[in-house]
């Protein structure tokens, strides 16, 4: 249960499981080899008083990537223009994880809870990158192409203690949480990139990096519970966080020489108390609590640049309210309202009064120091109701988020020798709102053996960006819909048609004709049929469109998986299937994305058609031959799969 994270004991070979970087028949990024495997245990001991369990696993991913980008960008009072860029990566990574959890009762009032995570990955990639900016007639101003080859070895320990008592009074309560937990990374990073303008070589960059970084955090958390009668509740908390962050980067030319304005070496700390109260009261219909926390941040930076000596010393004090309502109307019928308001402080490197090395030359980032916390009201509401008797639900979520002193990204763009530098630097702005409104509805007619599922959501992102300098307000509206209809026919039988819309536009303050739009669709249908008892025959099909008004661009892939299978042995508890997935042969993916001055397309390949054999043993519950892959019943099970 710990390995497979989940409600069911799962072994898996090829199988999706809890971070196991495996796919099989999914929409992935570029070409893939992977091989994972792992290990559980459980034990008691001590007549069960002591629980010791554990896993480890261990997984390996080659990943070949051929991506294509091309990007349209917007200009306060300036010409827009194009770039395009395209490029081929090779990743390699090997990753061990470890776990281990002992859970141990002192006796009935006393108990506590040791775990401990450990992890380390190792990794390489080469990529091969060309780039190419044009203006607004499409006519190449500049280009550029470059070599890179990184390694990364990451290797972290984290560890977490739970101590809790009960007392002899009913609902008094304490518990305390010690945490700590330790992270080293260290990279090596070797690029070579050559820029050109009309066809003569401007400049060429040789870098070698070597970066070593060191994260340790410690905290705990003590928690106390009085009752006060009447079923309500009085509990007091209070949280205690420390960060240490060490960075080390050396930067170096082709001939081996030191490039101080691309090395760095920084020490940040940060630590924060946050004492808290809150009141709960439970009643057989609802339940309510009211609170509130003060919460005292300090961050402290030391930075040696150029040889010189910087320090950031901020202090952040804010006084944080909540309240969160339950009410249950039936038992089929529920509502929950939340609020809460919390503080975001900018990190160190938001602080920090200088630009950052820059790599590749064209994006560089300034840090300032005038930058303050934002202030984060949040309210969210849900609302389920289910009739049980007609199979009819209804489900509703809100959100609203809304901030003032929002800290955003100012940008400056600048043409220079036919290459677009990007500078960036976080300010405060007055506000940002986001709100998002997601209704469901859900009803069967029985007669004529029919399901139907209606929904859609509504999306509105207000915010306020500087770019050259100059203040813009953009809106983007998001609008979706989705329906589907499924016909099962007992259990020889089923079809599903599932249509899914989803509709961005974006407004600019600036200049209304940079207005964007694009309409994202996918379409579905997926049907089986049993054949013969013990034989089933299945088949899914997705139709995915993409559609910008803005530059006209199309794009539409289908995919098609079909695969027949075979339920064997005593009780259906063995199950062979063959399948063709992708039988169409359709090898791309397509992402599109809106930004405060681009509208982007992004391509990249997938894998293509595929034949795949598997066999599936249930080993202590019966397989259901209705709807296989995906349509058997819940509860525990330990299944051994084989792809």
């Amino acid at each position: 249960q710990m390995m497979g994270g989940g409600g069911s004991v799962n072994i898996q070979i090829g199988g999706n499981n809890n971070g196991v970087p495996m796919n099989f028949g999914g929409r992935q990024n570029g070409i893939m080899t992977n091989y994972a495997g792992g290990l559980n245990f459980n034990q008691d001991l001590n007549k069960k008083k002591t629980q010791i369990g554990g896993n480890y696993f261990y997984s390996y991913l080659d990943q070949n990537i051929i991506d294509t980008l091309n990007r349209l960008n917007y200009f306060p009072n300036q010409p827009k223009n194009y770039y395009n860029q395209g490029s081929v990566q090779n990743s390699i990574s090997e990753s061990h994880r470890a776990n281990i959890i002992l859970d141990h009762k002192l006796d009935s009032a006393n108990s506590l809870k040791l775990t401990t995570n450990l992890a380390y990955t190792d990794s390489e990639q080469k990529n091969t990158l060309s780039s190419a900016t044009l203006n607004e007639n499409k006519i190449k101003i500049g280009d550029s192409k470059s070599e890179s080859f990184n390694t990364l070895n990451n290797a972290s320990v984290n560890n977490n203690l739970l101590l809790r008592h009960r007392f002899n009074k009913k609902g008094r309560t304490i518990s305390s949480n010690l945490i700590y937990n330790y992270s080293q990374q260290e990279s090596y990073t070797k690029q070579s990139t050559l820029s050109n303008k009309d066809q003569v070589t401007e400049k060429t960059i040789n870098q070698i990096n070597n970066q070593d970084t060191k994260n340790t955090t410690a905290g705990a958390t003590l928690s106390y519970t009085e009752p006060l009668g009447n079923r309500k509740y009085l509990e007091i908390n209070y949280n205690y966080r420390a960060n240490i962050y060490d960075l080390d980067r050396q930067s170096k030319d082709g001939l081996g020489a030191k490039i101080d304005s691309l090395s760095n070496q920084y020490t940040s700390h940060y630590n924060y108390n946050k004492p808290g109260v809150n009141f709960r009261m439970n009643r057989q219909k609802f339940n309510f609590s009211l609170g509130a926390n003060y919460q005292s941040t300090r961050l402290k930076g030391e930075y040696l640049v150029n040889i010189s000596d910087t320090v950031i010393n901020r202090v952040f004090n804010k006084f944080q309210p909540s309240a969160h309502f339950n009410y249950d109307f039936s038992s089929f019928r529920h509502l929950r309202l939340d609020y809460e308001q919390t503080m975001q402080e900018p990190s160190v490197r938001q602080l920090q009064p200088f630009f950052e090395p820059s790599t590749d030359q064209i994006n560089f980032y300034q840090g300032n120091p005038k930058v303050k916390p934002a202030n984060v009201q949040t309210v969210n509401l849900h609302f389920t109701t289910f009739d049980p008797a007609k199979f009819v639900n209804f489900f509703a979520l809100g959100s609203l988020v809304y901030q003032t002193d929002a800290i955003v990204n100012s940008q400056t763009q600048v043409l220079d020798k036919g290459q677009l530098k990007r500078f960036t630097q976080p300010v405060n702005v007055k506000d940002a709102l986001n709100a998002n409104v997601n209704l469901n509805f859900g009803f069967r007619i029985q007669k004529l053996l029919s399901r139907f599922n209606l929904g859609t959501s509504l999306a509105e992102n207000k915010s306020i960006t500087l770019l050259n300098d100059l203040e813009n307000t953009i809106r983007t509206e998001t609008i979706g819909g989705n329906i589907r209809y499924n016909f099962t026919f007992k259990e020889l039988f089923s079809l599903d048609l599932a249509a899914n819309l989803r509709q961005a536009s974006t407004k600019y303050s600036y200049n209304t004709q940079n207005n964007q739009r694009y309409l994202n669709s996918t379409y579905t249908a997926e049907t089986f049929v049993t054949m013969f008892k013990n034989f089933q025959l299945n088949a899914d099909f997705n139709y995915y469109v993409y559609n910008s008004q803005t530059n006209n661009f199309n794009q539409s892939i289908p995919i098609l998986n079909v695969w027949l299978s075979r339920f064997i042995l005593k009780g259906n508890s063995g199950e062979v299937k063959v399948g063709v997935s992708n039988l169409l042969d359709r090898s791309l993916s397509v992402t599109q994305t809106v930004s405060q001055n681009y509208l982007q397309q992004e391509t990249i390949n997938n894998l293509g058609r595929y034949i795949m054999v598997s066999f599936t043993y249930s080993i202590n519950k019966q397989l259901n031959p209705f709807g296989a892959g995906g349509r058997r019943p819940g509860g525990m099970r330990m299944i051994m799969r084989a792809d």
